[in-house]
């Protein structure tokens, strides 16, 4: 049985994602209340429904790239026009799980663009891709990482969590300098 789960990787994509950050990045994320147990990955962070907004601002300002993943929720959204609005567009990231289902992104692209004003590609232009980057005009561009290009075919980050690894490492990598380059 060793061998057969060799190939497989068994962690969730954001312990993969927070495992490839460069070393010395933390990666921080506010946990959903009442949750039994975070997420493996990024460290969560819980706050009053009265002090969550005023944390995610600060956590916003301080970071050195903003990455969220797109769901439909209200906080989601108060989240996207913070960041649309104090942060520069070269700072910011949307991180596309693999998993990611047409009706989640088209909610999350509908709510955004009616209470955010800020518009998103089609899922046809985000499916199978692992990043969405702005421009400094927030123009949107989705990407899949491949050989430190921007394009691939079919890569997984549980096909091959090795080679995988090291390309997101280094295009995380690639991103912060980006962002810290923005400031």
């Amino acid at each position: 049985l060793e061998g057969f789960w060799s190939g497989f990787n068994l962690k969730s994509e954001e312990e993969i994602l927070a495992g490839c950050a460069p070393w010395g990045t933390r990666f921080f994320a506010i946990g959903r209340p009442g949750e039994p147990l975070p997420e493996l990955g990024a460290t969560r962070m819980y706050f009053a429904d009265e002090d969550w907004q005023a944390a995610a601002s600060a956590m916003i300002r301080n970071a050195a790239l903003v990455l969220i993943r797109p769901h439909r929720t209200p906080s989601l959204v108060w989240e996207f026009q913070h960041i649309v609005n104090s942060v520069k567009p070269e700072k910011f990231c949307i991180w596309l799980p693999s998993l990611l289902e047409k009706a989640d992104w088209e909610g999350f692209k509908q709510a955004v663009e009616q209470h955010a004003h800020q518009g998103l590609p089609e899922f046809e232009k985000v499916f199978a891709k692992n990043f969405v980057v702005f421009d400094a005009q927030w123009h949107a561009r989705a990407f899949r990482i491949e050989n430190g290009s921007h394009e691939m075919k079919s890569f997984s980050l549980h096909q091959k969590p090795k080679e995988g690894s090291k390309l997101l490492a280094a295009e995380l990598g690639a991103l912060l300098a980006r962002a810290k380059a923005a400031k």
